[in-house]
């Protein structure tokens, strides 16, 4: 068996876990969803009072994944509690996911959150039912904008 100890900043030996052990480790997915004729996507508006300290006010559906999900079932599972909208039974091209970026959205001593943004393309636009969490929608151009989060922007650039 593989075993690793850790070294501190004084380079001395720490027992195994104990940096991680009051360590939260957290993975958000995300998903840019396209509609492939119109080239817009899907973007919602964040309820205040559901995201009291979100940066900006614009996202994209997702959320983040239970202990021992999948990332692409979690993924699936929060698109369809935010907006309605189950991902399975509409056309994809390939009928596949594709992993834009992952990013750090939180890396410090006491938390580290990873978001995984994906891409898929649809071939029309969805109904969309917004949960609490959203109080509007719209399809825009697919191109950044300053109203989005930095790391939404950045998953833009990688299309």
């Amino acid at each position: 068996m593989l075993t690793h100890q850790r070294r501190n900043r004084n380079n001395t030996k720490e027992p195994q876990g104990s940096f991680f052990d009051n360590m939260k480790t957290q993975v958000g997915v995300k998903a840019i969803i396209l509609n492939k004729k119109t080239g817009h996507f899907l973007v919602l508006r964040r309820n205040s009072g559901a995201y009291e300290n979100a940066e900006k006010e614009w996202d994209i559906p997702g959320g983040r994944i239970d202990f021992g999900e999948e990332p692409i079932d979690g993924l699936m599972r929060e698109i369809y509690e935010e907006v309605g909208v189950d991902l399975n039974s509409h056309a994809m091209i390939d009928g596949k996911l594709r992993i834009l970026i992952a990013q750090n959205i939180v890396a410090n001593v006491d938390r580290h959150i990873v978001r995984i943004t994906y891409y898929v393309e649809v071939e029309r636009e969805l109904r969309v039912a917004l949960s609490g969490e959203y109080t509007e929608y719209v399809w825009l151009p697919c191109e950044e904008n300053p109203d989005f989060h930095p790391l939404l922007n950045s998953a833009i650039k990688e299309i």
